[in-house]
């Protein structure tokens, strides 16, 4: 298959090199990646400057794009213009450093990615690494999703839909460690660290999120929380269909035709 990689961690981040090996074995692989880290910038799209292109090669020599926007720019920038007489059939972001769980989702730059290739009606994978070592070994990832991406090309998804895949840090995944998941809602406790800088200005870091447990029932972070592979399937139709008569009868609106 055509693969398109990307991430939203940078172009030289150890999760995308690490994919690049092991699927460049049995796939032609493009990588198209921001040229500096972009974590949390959710599925945001540059307008109001130009976004750079250049050609890069990372240390394992892998060639490919550096790009000066967002990762829904690399999706968009990759598919129109730089890869548009070889257009990717699969576009896969990450490894990212770290579970893109819950309420993340909606913050995320890997799953951003994945989310504007099924908008564009190609089929993509987010996947995230639940581990927040320093360096932490991606090769057993890399390799479970080169299987999952496997499966996915005798039986493709359906257009407009993207799987979230959280991995956990383990050496012996497989295949059979997977399980269907859903988002999960139950907002985290959020902390700020506060600091003074030496002119006496207030500033504040966000610190790590705590999530609520127990976690809600077959969701994504119950799954990765008993060391399984979360894979949710997601759409970018934000319509809460369930509520549209409820909706209805607020605003008075049941009656009209």
């Amino acid at each position: 298959m055509r693969l398109l990689l990307t991430n939203d961690d940078g172009y030289p981040a150890p999760g995308l090199t690490a994919l690049a090996v092991v699927l460049a074995e049995g796939h032609e692989i493009s990588l198209v990646a921001p040229e500096v880290e972009q974590s949390g910038v959710s599925q945001a799209i540059t307008l109001v400057e130009p976004i750079k292109a250049r050609p890069v090669s990372n240390r394992r020599g892998f060639k490919g794009w550096a790009i000066s926007g967002t990762p829904a720019d690399c999706v968009k920038l990759a598919v129109w213009e730089l890869l548009a007489d070889r257009r990717p059939e699969m576009v896969v972001a990450g490894i990212n450093r770290g579970a893109n769980t819950g309420l993340n989702l909606f913050y995320s730059g890997t799953v951003a990615a994945a989310r504007e290739a099924a908008m564009l009606g190609l089929p993509a994978l987010a996947l995230s690494l639940d581990s927040r070592d320093i360096r932490p070994d991606f090769g057993p990832a890399a390799r479970l999703a080169g299987q999952l991406i496997e499966r996915l090309a005798a039986r493709p998804l359906p257009p407009g839909l993207a799987l979230n895949v959280n991995i956990p840090a383990r050496s012996d995944l497989s295949l059979d460690l997977c399980r269907l998941t859903c988002q999960a809602k139950t907002p985290p406790l959020e902390r700020f660290i506060e600091r003074h800088d030496p002119r006496g200005n207030l500033y504040f870091w966000q610190d790590e999120e705590v999530y609520r447990q127990p976690f809600e029932p077959l969701s994504d972070q119950a799954a990765l929380a008993e060391g399984l592979i979360s894979i949710t399937p997601l759409h970018f139709d934000l319509t809460a269909h369930q509520e549209r008569d409820q909706t209805a009868r607020c605003l008075g609106l049941l009656e009209r035709p």
